[in-house]
């Protein structure tokens, strides 16, 4: 559950990623950006064209409250 969940910033709520982009992992420089409304579905857009082959990540930091946890800080 915690591998593929995170708690909502803003709401506390567990959200539950079941689609494909719970693989998405995290980057200190990610190649998206998450787009997070409280209390309404989120998603994601390229920040630039990311060619193909190279990995998706995003910032865990903006939408994750659980962030420091998951990347051992």
């Amino acid at each position: 559950m915690l591998t593929y969940s995170f708690e909502e910033i803003g709401t506390g709520f567990c959200v539950i990623c079941i689609d494909d982009d719970r693989f998405t992992n995290h980057s200190d420089n990610p190649n998206t950006r998450e787009i997070h409304v409280p209390g309404e579905q989120a998603y994601s857009i390229a920040i630039h064209d990311i060619p193909e082959g190279d990995e998706i990540t995003c910032d865990y930091r903006t939408f994750d409250a659980d962030w420091r946890r998951k990347l051992g800080r």
